[in-house]
């Protein structure tokens, strides 16, 4: 089932889980602003009674029961695998239990704003795909959008330029910009739950690659605690 509601020109920037090349970085910092016109939407908004969105919560991202799934006892991993995302899920569990929910932290969010979600018609960007819409950290919003990047050595140029954007748009403090770090290894872990309940698709080729990227996530983050 597809629903449309508008047409929109272009082409994806990238795919969900593929990187990209180092052209990208000249959109970056268009999506900070949308990124950001995303968050000032939210400050500005009265939902209407009863509206109601999944939450990108500690529970929604690293609960017992997670809404990309149980990341940590994939049946395709090694034991040792599921025993370092395991230990990466409790250390990350207590980095977001210290991060504020506050309105001016925590709100609506895109929260799937990868590549494959960006629309590029010459200069123009659209954003598409709003069905994992709902409230969240506005951090996470800018780790999403990242993640294709990890590991590239454009990385931080796509960075500076996404914080440079979404800055022309809305506050941040410097304490959001340095939690990216914590989202950006979640982002790695979640996305083993994601693409392991969807065998069918033709991304799941990329499996392999997923869980290597998460394993130096986790190690990161188990080395860093």
């Amino acid at each position: 089932m597809v629903g449309v509601v508008e047409w929109v020109e272009g082409s994806p920037l990238g795919g969900p889980l593929t990187n990209a090349d180092k052209g990208v970085v000249a959109h970056y910092a268009t999506i900070g602003k949308l990124a950001g016109k995303i968050r000032e939407h939210h400050t500005g908004w009265d939902p209407p009674e009863g509206f109601q969105r999944r939450r990108w919560d500690l529970d929604g991202l690293l609960g017992s029961d997670p809404l990309w799934g149980r990341f940590w006892e994939v049946e395709a991993l090694t034991d040792p695998q599921r025993a370092l995302f395991n230990e990466a899920r409790n250390i990350l569990r207590h980095e977001l239990s210290e991060l504020s929910m506050g309105p001016d932290r925590f709100g609506l969010i895109h929260s799937d704003l990868h590549l494959g979600n960006l629309m590029h018609d010459g200069d123009n960007l659209t954003v598409i795909d709003f069905d994992d819409a709902g409230f969240g950290w506005f951090s996470h919003e800018l780790a999403c959008a990242l993640h294709p990047g990890v590991g590239e050595p454009w990385f931080a140029d796509a960075r500076n330029a996404l914080v440079e954007g979404y800055r022309s748009v809305c506050p941040v403090t410097d304490e959001e910009i340095e939690s990216i770090d914590t989202f950006l290894a979640i982002r790695s872990l979640m996305i083993v739950g994601w693409l392991d309940a969807r065998p069918e698709l033709l991304a799941h080729q990329y499996f392999p690659l997923v869980v290597k990227g998460a394993q130096a996530a986790a190690r990161a983050v188990c080395r860093h605690s």
